[in-house]
C-alpha cells in the first residue's frame, strides 16, 4: 500500500445496521476489492486481519451478518465501489475494517468502527434500558 491509509473513526448503535463504503479510483477494471477485519478485542491466537469479502465473494462463511454490495468498476468515475453493511451490530464488531485492492501500488481505506450501547427511554414508568449491559434505571 501506497502511504497509510486513512483512518475514518465511526460508531453504530447496537443492534443497528452500519454501511461502510469504499471507493478505490485509478485501479485497472479487474481489481480485486478485499474487505478485512481486526478485531478490538483480542483473539485467542493474537490479533490478526480476518477476510470478510473479496469484491462480492463472502470469504467468512461463518457470519451472514455481514453483506457487501459490490457494484465493480464504474467506467465513467474509473472507481471501484464496494459497501460493507453489518446487521445486526455487535459489541464483537467492534474494531478496525479495512477495504483494499490487489494492485501493487493501490491506497486503502479503513474504518476504526465502535459500538455504542442502544437506549430506549419507556414512556409510562420513567425507566431508561441500556442494552449493552443489560440495566434498567429508573428515575
Amino acid at each position: 500500500l501506497v502511504g497509510s491509509p486513512n483512518i475514518r473513526y465511526t460508531s453504530g448503535e447496537l443492534d443497528s445496521t452500519i454501511s461502510l463504503r469504499c471507493e478505490i479510483a485509478q485501479l485497472p477494471f479487474n481489481a480485486v476489492i478485499t474487505w478485512v477485519y481486526r478485531p478490538k478485542i483480542p483473539t485467542v491466537n493474537g490479533i490478526k486481519w480476518l477476510p470478510l469479502y473479496a469484491n462480492a465473494r463472502r470469504l467468512a462463511q461463518n457470519n451472514r451478518r455481514f453483506i457487501v454490495d459490490y457494484s465493480g468498476f464504474n467506467s465513467q468515475t474509473q472507481t471501484h465501489l464496494s459497501i460493507l453493511t453489518i446487521n445486526p451490530l455487535n459489541p464483537s464488531d467492534e474494531g478496525l475494517y479495512m477495504c483494499k485492492s490487489n494492485q501493487h501500488q493501490s491506497t486503502a481505506n479503513m474504518y476504526n468502527l465502535t459500538v455504542t450501547p442502544s437506549m430506549k427511554i419507556l414512556p409510562n414508568d420513567g425507566t431508561i434500558e441500556i442494552h449493552n449491559l443489560q440495566r434498567s434505571l429508573n428515575l
